[in-house]
C-alpha cells in the first residue's frame, strides 16, 4: 500500500543529516528481530524516501551501529518483502548496477524468463544513457557483453499476440 500511495519525496528534496539520523535509528528500531520486527514501519519509512536520502540513510546505519542495512533487512525480511526492500536499496545505491543484475537474474538458470528480460531490457532503453550505464555495469560485473548474453539467451521472434 505505501509504494502505489506514491508518496515517495522528490529527487530535489534535500538530505537534512539529523532527519537521517532519526531515520536510521527508526530502521534498526523496527527492523527488530523476528518477533519485534515493524515491517509496516521500515517499509514506511524506505519507501518515503529519495535516493540520496536512502544512500545517507544507508552510511549512517553503518556508522551508528555497525551494521550492514542490506545484510540485517535479509536476515530480517523474506519473499517479496524481502526482494522489494533489497531493490530499493540497492537501486538507490547504484541504479546501473541494480539493473545488471535484475538482467542477468531474467536470464540464469535453466530458460530465460522471457516476458521478464524483455519488460527489463525496455524499461532501461528508454532512456539511452541509463541503456548504456546498465550495459556497461553488466560487463564489469558479469565479464560479457549484455548484448551477447541476451543474443545468447533469446532466439526467434518476439511479437505479441
Amino acid at each position: 500500500m505505501v509504494i502505489i500511495s506514491a508518496r515517495r519525496a522528490e529527487d530535489s528534496a534535500p538530505v537534512i543529516p539529523q532527519n537521517i539520523d532519526s531515520d536510521a535509528t527508526q530502521l534498526h528500531r523496527n527492523i527488530g528481530n523476528m518477533i519485534t520486527k515493524n515491517a509496516a514501519a521500515v517499509c514506511e519509512l524506505l519507501f518515503t524516501r529519495n535516493d540520496a536520502q536512502i544512500r545517507a540513510i544507508i552510511q549512517a546505519y553503518q556508522q551508528r551501529f555497525h551494521e550492514n542495512l542490506i545484510k540485517n533487512i535479509k536476515s530480517k525480511f523474506s519473499g517479496h518483502m524481502e526482494d522489494a526492500l533489497i531493490l530499493l536499496l540497492e537501486r538507490a545505491i547504484n541504479r546501473a548496477d541494480a539493473e545488471a543484475e535484475r538482467l542477468e537474474d531474467s536470464m540464469a538458470g535453466l530458460g530465460t524468463k522471457d516476458l521478464l528480460l524483455v519488460q527489463r531490457v525496455v524499461r532501461c532503453h528508454w532512456d539511452p544513457n541509463f541503456m548504456h550505464a546498465v550495459s556497461d555495469a553488466y560487463k564489469r560485473k558479469y565479464g560479457k557483453t549484455l548484448v551477447r548474453r541476451i543474443e545468447g539467451e533469446t532466439r526467434g521472434d518476439y511479437v505479441s499476440n
